[in-house]
């Protein structure tokens, strides 16, 4: 028998501020509006294959809190893709691996100058491989 299974997850995010004078308050640093995350899993007998969609939205530069003018960049919206599967190999094994950031994409330059990223936000590890087995006794 094979199912599909969809999850998705969005949530807006919070700034981060800071008082700086008496009823007013700056950004300490930029924070997308929204994150979301999506995956599709699709399993039959003891395979399951899962892929999911991280999307962050594009945010100004938090110079711009304090000089309107200010013509540095911000960073444009961005995503990232995973993919994962697992095999059941009998009641007792299973075995899983996976991929994270499948197109190695490198987090945006924050600000206009290189080297410099938000990584509270940007995966900043590049593509990560992972395998597992798991034995029940």
């Amino acid at each position: 028998m094979s199912a599909i299974r969809t999850s998705s997850k969005s949530r807006r995010c919070r700034t981060a501020r800071s008082r700086t004078m008496p009823g007013r308050s700056v950004r300490r640093t930029s924070y997308p509006r929204w994150k979301h995350v999506q995956s599709l899993a699709i399993q039959s007998g003891g395979l399951a294959i899962t892929g999911r969609w991280r999307h962050t939205s594009p945010m100004r530069d938090s110079s711009v809190v304090t000089n309107p003018a200010s013509s540095t960049a911000g960073a444009p919206g961005y995503d990232y893709f995973d993919l994962s599967a697992s095999l059941r190999v009998s009641d007792r094994f299973e075995l899983r691996g996976g991929v994270n950031n499948l197109t190695d994409k490198a987090p945006p330059i924050i600000g206009g100058t290189a080297g410099v990223t938000n990584n509270g936000v940007y995966y900043v590890v590049g593509r990560t491989l992972f395998l597992a087995f798991k034995a029940r006794l």
